[in-house]
């Protein structure tokens, strides 16, 4: 053991780098790269909200924390089903799949990137003619329209309404996106009454009315205002009566200018 030690003491002296001692070992680093969390997912707000956290918490929650939702239709119906509130799902939709941006360290970056590059990099961006786009859902109920022994669940009603909205949209120049951009836009349709219209000389029709509210990335109402749509077609049935009213309801947004400037725009 002596003589170990000599050895290690000549070659510091020597070379200027210590050896170990014959016999030791050393443990190695531990691995300070490793994630510090997991990213937020569906289940995680999910028991948050049944732990009885308030909803300002769990928004709070989603907005400081990386994200890994899934906000597909079929997600937020069930999410809804489950009784998460409207505010959180809000936050869960503009929150995408990220909440929490990496900044890139210096090393990292180019060493010395070409001299056009940088002077793109300080230029002001552009500013964009393109609508913002936006994305849409209902709201969803257990209502039914009721005619004798003839009935049709609201949801299903407001599932079509919606689908022709969009392709009325899509008719002005106003597209949806798979995630919100910047302040604009979510839109949620909230189906009112569909009644039956007393028959005219053997004319029977429907009315629809609903509600449309805008909001932006932040939860903030920018628009809202209520719509109507009617059916007067003879020798129809009551489904194709309440499909034509729900046409004539998504025509009537889609012509709102109002509306239109909104969504393209992000600002009324």
């Amino acid at each position: 053991m002596r003589q170990n030690h000599v050895l290690a003491l000549l070659c510091f002296l020597l070379l200027g780098t210590p050896i170990v001692s014959l016999g030791q070992s050393t443990a190695a680093p531990s691995d300070q790269s490793q994630s510090q969390g997991t990213k937020l997912t569906n289940r995680d707000v999910l028991d948050l909200v049944n732990s009885g956290l308030t909803t300002e918490i769990v928004v709070a929650k989603i907005k400081s924390t990386e994200c890994a939702f899934d906000t597909s239709p079929s997600a937020l119906k069930e999410l809804k089903a489950l009784g998460i509130p409207d505010s959180v799902i809000l936050a869960m939709v503009t929150a995408g799949n990220g909440s929490v941006k990496s900044v890139d360290s210096p090393q990292n970056l180019p060493a010395s990137p070409p001299t056009a590059q940088v002077m793109e990099s300080h230029a002001e961006p552009a500013p964009s003619s393109n609508p913002k786009g936006y994305r849409i859902t209902y709201v969803k109920s257990d209502k039914k329209w009721k005619y004798g022994l003839r009935s049709e669940p609201y949801d299903k009603v407001s599932d079509y309404l919606v689908t022709k909205l969009v392709d009325n949209l899509n008719i002005k120049g106003v597209k949806t996106v798979a995630e919100i951009d910047g302040a604009c836009c979510f839109v949620s349709v909230e189906l009112l009454e569909v009644t039956t219209h007393p028959a005219v000389v053997k004319k029977p029709g429907i009315d629809a009315s609903a509600n449309l509210a805008v909001t932006n990335a932040e939860g903030k109402l920018i628009y809202s205002k209520g719509y109507r749509g009617e059916s007067r077609t003879v020798a129809n049935t009551w489904g194709h009566l309440i499909n034509h009213a729900s046409e004539d309801l998504a025509k009537n947004m889609a012509e709102d200018e109002n509306l239109i400037h909104v969504l393209a725009t992000g600002t009324l």
